[in-house]
Order: structure tokens, then sequence, then C-alpha cells
């Protein structure tokens, strides 16, 4: 399945996890995940929401959360150590957190895991 393709273990396969599960769960479009902040994330009456979002045509809407998938991005958080501001941003062994993740970055994680998922089940 495409949702656990990256691997749980390493900082950037538990991003992905989480990216991918946004973006298939809660039909997330990239740019709405790469704009997506901490505190954007809130618990309403039970289930974890992303009020008030922002996407295609200014349209606003509410997502909700699965479990699965805040387990995912809680996941992420803790292992990045993020507390505020946004929560995807690039992985970069050699120099620590770069500014932001681009929608086309969103895209190539999209695409390395699903090529990924592909040949390993030859």
């Amino acid at each position: 399945m495409l949702l656990n393709a990256p691997g749980p273990s390493a900082l950037k396969g538990k991003r992905d996890r989480a990216i991918l599960a946004l973006l298939i769960s809660c039909a997330l479009r990239r740019a709405e995940l790469v704009g997506l902040e901490v505190d954007e994330i809130q618990q309403r009456e039970g289930p974890w929401v992303i009020p008030d979002l922002v996407g295609k045509g200014n349209r606003l809407r509410t997502v909700t959360i699965p479990a699965a998938v805040k387990v995912r991005i809680d996941t992420w958080i803790a292992a990045a150590k993020i507390d505020k501001g946004k929560i995807f941003r690039p992985v970069n062994k050699a120099t620590g957190w770069r500014a932001n993740v681009t929608p086309a970055a969103m895209l190539a994680t999209v695409r390395h895991d699903g090529a990924e998922r592909r040949t390993s089940c030859k």
C-alpha cells in the first residue's frame, strides 16, 4: 500500500508517511499541505480537524483528520521536534532544516514513494 511505502524508522520516512496520509486520506492538495501549520490542526467536539482551510478558488472547508492520520502527524512532529510554524519541512542531513517544502517537492515525494513501492512488489 502506498501509505506504508516510506520506511517508518528514518526521519524522512516519518515525514513522508504523514504527507501521504494527509494527501490520500484527507484529500488535501499539495499547495494546502505545504502551507499547513501546527496550530491549524485543532480538536473540535471529538475529532481532529483542519478548520477553515482555504482551498482551490478560495473556498473554505473543514477537513476531518482520521485518528490513524493524526498519529502519523504526531509521530513526525515529535521526531522532528516541531512545536510551531509549518508542519512539513525539508529534511537535509547535512544542514538541518531548510526554509520551506514546496508543492513540487510534495509531488516528488509521491512519485518517489509510489515508484519505490511498485519496484518492491516485483
